[in-house]
């Protein structure tokens, strides 16, 4: 994502001190299964793509999601905890602090921003 890299955030604000800081994000569940009950019935895409399955291909999606779930879970019997893009630097939320006067003059205010990060 242009708009997220680094080098992007000093094109878009040019000479402005600019802090990032990362913040990896973790996807809490109480299962697996809890996990994909609610993308399957809210997160349109999973929605949809278990909607364009038959009967017999609908429980094949559903076991192969519950596999890589169990199979990234950090949680340690405590729920399902699963950080986004597998854990890497890949995905990431950040607080963006772009230092500058919101007014003409000097030391006027900040602005923050949250952005999602590639």
């Amino acid at each position: 994502m242009l708009w997220g890299s680094e080098a992007r955030l000093g094109e878009l604000f040019p000479g402005d001190a600019v802090e990032i800081t990362p913040r990896h994000f973790n996807f809490r569940y109480r299962s697996a299964g809890h996990f994909v009950e609610v993308f399957r019935n809210v997160y349109g895409p999973t929605h949809k793509a278990f909607a364009a399955l038959d009967e017999e291909a609908r429980p094949r999606l559903e076991q192969g999601i519950l596999a890589l779930l169990r199979e990234a879970d950090r949680g340690g019997g405590r729920g399902l905890v699963v950080p986004s893009a597998g854990g890497g630097d890949q995905a990431r939320l950040a607080e963006l602090r772009v230092l500058q006067p919101l007014r003409a003059e000097p030391g006027a205010g900040t602005a923050t921003l949250r952005r999602v990060m590639d």
